[in-house]
């Protein structure tokens, strides 16, 4: 089901990845900014999806974003 989608943290993660490894970083950030939203508009972003964002910044050398990431999980 389509509403199923974005409770589906595997599949946000590997969009995050794909974007990733294409070197579309503003798009897996952008995946990742809109995941993990519930209801009441709690962010609760799996450790999966940090840790995609993580390898994305990671890959293209930005440690010093990984960091930063790292100390707001």
């Amino acid at each position: 089901m389509v509403s199923d989608l974005e409770d589906d943290v595997f599949l946000q993660s590997s969009l995050i990845e794909m974007y990733g490894k294409c070197g579309l970083v503003g798009k897996a950030w952008q995946i990742f900014n809109l995941s993990g939203f519930g209801y009441n508009g709690e962010i609760k972003r799996d450790v999966v999806l940090w840790t995609s964002m993580l390898a994305v910044y990671g890959r293209i050398g930005d440690f010093k974003k990984v960091i930063e990431l790292f100390k707001e999980m």
